[in-house]
């Protein structure tokens, strides 16, 4: 989706969305990553299922697809889709490149390589709270789906219950 700009003039103050995700900043910090890693952008359809699947449409278009599913901005972490295809491209990325199955081992060593990079990037002041909120993000969420067999749906309130409580709740749905 490309975002129209106005012909002239400022963007009129009703047309500004007020923010509705968790924190700006490790928003700027996902894009800024996932561009990094994927200059030529990434696909946004039918995720894959599996490391294999990734393999297969890396290896015939050099680019990622990610998953559209689960991205309603205002149940994300994120509070915008394009942000959201952003982290998962940054994840997927990494999966790719780890060979990172697609289970809570592999998301775990996926979720430690995403913390490196914020590190590496920001230093630990910095990323403290977004490697916070990124184990959430991977590592909550697949427990939650070991535990529950699906996906949490509400991923922002999840996080702010596991913010909350310091630790994964399998009462939260």
């Amino acid at each position: 989706m490309i975002m129209q700009q106005p012909t002239s003039g400022p963007v009129p103050v009703s047309k500004v969305q007020p923010f509705i995700g968790l924190d700006q900043a490790f928003n700027v910090a996902v894009n800024h990553i996932a561009s990094r890693l994927c200059p030529t952008g990434y696909d946004t359809g039918k995720g894959p299922e599996n490391l294999a699947d990734l393999r297969y449409y890396y290896k015939r278009t050099k680019r990622l697809m990610v998953s559209m599913d689960y991205s309603d901005p205002e149940l994300t972490i994120f509070g915008c889709r394009e942000t959201n295809y952003a982290f998962r491209a940054w994840h997927d990325w990494h999966h790719l490149k780890l060979s990172a199955p697609f289970n809570l081992d592999g998301k775990t060593t996926v979720a430690n390589a995403q913390a490196d990079d914020l590190l590496n990037l920001y230093g630990a002041a910095t990323s403290c709270y977004w490697r916070e909120l990124l184990e959430i993000e991977v590592v909550g969420q697949a427990c939650y789906m070991e535990y529950h067999g699906q996906f949490p749906t509400d991923q922002i309130g999840f996080t702010r219950h596991m913010l909350a409580n310091g630790s994964f709740s399998r009462v939260f749905h």
